[in-house]
């Protein structure tokens, strides 16, 4: 509280404050009116927060080149944070957003510049994603049903919805993020429905 006090005495704004403009901004500037971009730009936003508030960051001047070096220098499979157990694809994309927030910070006038403009670029992982076989699958399905054993309240047990989703990519070739924007509609006793971006073609699968 006293970080907070002392940011509003020296009419400094809080990361808290930009981060909610940010997002305001982002779903104002967007033509698309895609939820699943917002809804990126939101988990972005929820990791910035979140490490701020770990770190008793409370002003936008609090970020400094050094803190976010050490920041990015903890994502990894096997961080001890939860939240920065990511792989180097996921991690250049949220270094990305952290570009992004604190440019708009910049173009605000609310920083002088941008402390993570030399942060170097995370290159994504060139390992090559081989189908899930030999009982890959089968164990895939299988952690769902332990994350719901492990979930500390029954509103975190997500574990039907993460096998809907599952099975809908094994049976019709969606990737994961078209295939959470999908709505139950699509799905007509054993058969699922879409249309093509590219050639606004209607499609059905027959799926079990």
């Amino acid at each position: 509280m006293d970080e907070l006090k002392q940011a509003r005495e020296l009419g400094e704004v809080t990361i808290t404050h930009a981060l909610g403009r940010w997002l305001a901004s982002v779903k104002a500037d967007s033509d698309s009116g895609n939820e699943h971009t917002h809804s990126k730009y939101r988990t972005a936003a929820k990791h910035i927060g979140a490490w701020a508030h770990s770190n008793h960051l409370i002003r936008l001047s609090q970020i400094t080149p050094d803190a976010l070096d050490h920041w990015k220098s903890s994502w990894s499979p096997k961080a001890k944070n939860p939240d920065d157990r990511i792989g180097k694809t996921t991690a250049g994309r949220r270094l990305e957003k952290v570009k992004r927030f604190l440019g708009y910070c910049v173009k605000m006038h609310w920083l002088a510049g941008n402390p993570a403009t030399e942060l170097k670029a995370i290159k994504p992982d060139p390992s090559v994603t081989w189908p899930l076989l030999s009982g890959r699958y089968e164990k895939v399905i299988a952690a769902t049903f332990e994350y719901d054993k492990r979930a500390r309240r029954p509103s975190d047990q997500f574990g039907a919805e993460m096998r809907a989703i599952i099975e809908l990519m094994r049976w019709t070739g969606l990737r994961i993020g078209d295939a959470l924007m999908c709505a139950k509609s699509r799905i007509q006793g054993n058969r699922f429905s879409l249309t093509t971006q590219k050639g606004k073609s209607a499609l059905t699968v027959l799926i079990p």
